[in-house]
């Protein structure tokens, strides 16, 4: 091998080590780019998963709560009826008693048209 293409050979392979150093360095930016996002997704995502567990709690309380107003409007109906059944009412129990069922089914009505999202 002469010494010009000895040198030729050297400086092409000097050029494709140059080249992939170069792209080495490309790669390893982008690796720690992509690293960075990562770690800025992980981050969102545990910001999420907190937020998503209050607003299952805040549900659960919310959904309590309906259930036990539920319950007690429910009682309220059965004593209405149990008043009307067996006790004579003057006329001014009667109207109050007609407001009471009224206030009770707007109520009842409140809670089955509830939507925990708008």
């Amino acid at each position: 091998m002469s010494k010009e293409s000895h040198k030729e050979l050297l400086s092409n392979e000097k050029q494709r080590l140059d080249d992939a150093k170069l792209e080495y360095a490309k790669a390893k930016e982008s690796t720690e780019k992509l690293q960075v996002a990562l770690a800025n997704v992980e981050t969102h995502l545990s910001s999420l998963t907190s937020k998503h567990k209050k607003i299952i709690a805040l549900m659960d309380k919310q959904q309590e709560k309906l259930s036990k107003s539920q319950k007690e409007i429910a009682i309220i109906v059965g004593e209405i009826y149990i008043i009307e059944a067996n006790v004579p009412l003057s006329d001014d129990e009667a109207e109050k008693l007609f407001l009471l069922k009224d206030v009770v089914k707007t109520s009842l009505q409140q809670i089955f048209s509830f939507k925990h999202f708008p």
